[in-house]
């Protein structure tokens, strides 16, 4: 039987133009997934991992940014210079920022679609079919 070295090559041999990010795929799981060395993860579908550049990054942002509920930014605490919750507004800005740019991603008009995050597919999938006009006609 074959090395997994050999089945590698071999593969790369035949596949090596379509693989990996143009063949640095060993390299980003090296440096940003070190976690995984002699691990196969297969439950992307899951939970996709996060990488070490990720965490490192939103680590540093969350030490120098605060960021509080975004459902309480028109908090109101009855004093002459607050006008609203600050942390709470900022964390609601950076969630219409990020729907956004998935709008944009997807080529969505933000006049003609909207962008809803939920904790899943199945919250997804649930909130489509609890909302969709189920009717003879209708078009999904």
């Amino acid at each position: 039987m074959d090395s997994v070295e050999q089945r590698k090559a071999r593969f790369l041999s035949t596949y090596g133009a379509f693989y990996g990010y143009n063949g640095q795929i060993d390299d980003i799981r090296a440096e940003d997934f070190s976690r995984l060395k002699g691990v196969a993860y297969l439950d992307h579908a899951g939970a996709s991992l996060y990488s070490e550049t990720q965490l490192q990054e939103t680590m540093n942002d969350l030490s120098s940014h605060l960021l509080g509920n975004p459902l309480n930014r028109e908090f109101r605490l009855n004093l002459p210079s607050d006008s609203h919750n600050a942390s709470s507004t900022a964390a609601a800005n950076r969630i219409e920022a990020a729907r956004a740019m998935v709008l944009d991603l997807c080529n969505a008009p933000a006049g003609e679609y909207i962008c809803i995050f939920t904790s899943g597919a199945s919250a997804a999938l649930k909130l489509v079919g609890e909302c969709f006009p189920w009717r003879p006609g209708t078009r999904f």
